[in-house]
């Protein structure tokens, strides 16, 4: 105290000064995760290592305990983020562990990652994987071959109208011929 140390480094030597094991500590400890806050910088991955090691200090060898305070964290978490894609994962898997919630939101990570960076690739344009290098001759023989397909598509078309029309029309008179009597009875 006589050094003017700040806070944090008061604390943390009171807390050496009990033990680590002592109620006090482990109570400062699972207070503390109740505060921490994802900044909007860092990614999920990386912040829930962190989360991890420090429910680890703080429930010790109690892994029920644990993995119960690492799915309130995680819940939480999703729940404050500004995206709402990992709210919406998590919620209707509740009732799942942690692991299987951290898996889902680790995956909605990495897909929003890869959206940003075919996003990013399709505006500014990679030579190697832009759209915009493809040959004009490329394009023409795209070009001729849907106009194939569809004069393809309109000769069978033509084919089969007559066919259809007929059997339709069958149908019709078969229809009307088997209504007659009831016709005439009413």
């Amino acid at each position: 105290m006589q050094r003017k140390a700040c806070y944090a480094e008061v604390k943390r030597e009171l807390l050496n000064s009990l033990g680590s094991d002592s109620s006090a500590a482990t109570y400062s400890l699972r207070a503390h995760l109740d505060k921490l806050v994802k900044p909007a910088n860092k990614n999920y991955r990386s912040f829930l290592e962190k989360v991890e090691r420090k429910v680890a200090e703080a429930f010790g060898s109690n892994k029920n305990q644990r993995e119960q305070e690492l799915k309130k964290i995680l819940l939480r978490l999703t729940q404050e983020d500004p995206d709402t894609s990992y709210c919406s994962i998590t919620l209707p898997h509740t009732a799942a562990g942690y692991y299987r919630l951290k898996e889902l939101v680790l995956g909605i990570e990495d897909a929003n990652k890869m959206r940003k960076q075919n996003k990013h690739l399709v505006e500014h344009g990679s030579p190697e994987k832009s759209f915009s290098h493809i040959d004009s001759s490329q394009c023409d023989l795209a070009a001729e071959h849907q106009q194939q397909q569809k004069q393809a598509e309109v000769g069978e078309h033509q084919q089969r109208c007559p066919a259809l029309e007929r059997q339709a029309l069958k149908m019709l008179i078969g229809y009307k011929q088997l209504m007659w009597p009831i016709n005439v009875l009413l």
